[in-house]
C-alpha cells in the first residue's frame, strides 16, 4: 500500500508523447492508454526519478494552488491507480 513515506518511481515499459498540455501515455506491456492533465502530467514527469511521495507533494504543493490535505489525497489516489496498472514501482515504503 502506498503512503506518504513511499519511494515510488515510474516504471519504463511506456511511451508517451505531449498533448496540448496534457501527456498521452502508452502502457507497451499491457497496451493500455492514458491521458494525464497538467497536473498528472507533472506528476509523471517528477517521477522519472525515485521520490517519496511526501516530497512529490511538497513539490507538487510549490508549484500548483492546492492544501496539502487535498493534495496528498489526490497524488495518493493516481499513485495507487497507477500503480494497480503496473505503470507505478514502490521502491520502499
Amino acid at each position: 500500500m502506498i503512503n506518504l513515506n513511499s519511494m515510488i518511481k515510474r516504471e519504463e515499459h511506456s511511451v508517451s508523447a505531449l498533448m496540448d498540455e496534457g501527456l498521452a501515455i502508452i502502457n507497451i506491456e499491457n497496451n493500455a492508454y492514458y491521458f494525464l492533465n497538467s497536473v498528472s502530467r507533472r506528476i509523471w514527469e517528477l517521477l522519472d526519478t525515485p521520490l517519496s511521495v511526501k516530497g512529490l507533494c511538497d513539490r507538487l504543493m510549490d508549484e500548483f494552488s492546492t492544501s496539502q490535505h487535498q493534495c496528498q489525497a489526490d497524488v495518493l489516489d493516481f499513485l495507487t491507480r497507477f500503480h494497480r496498472e503496473g505503470m507505478i514501482d514502490i521502491l520502499a515504503d
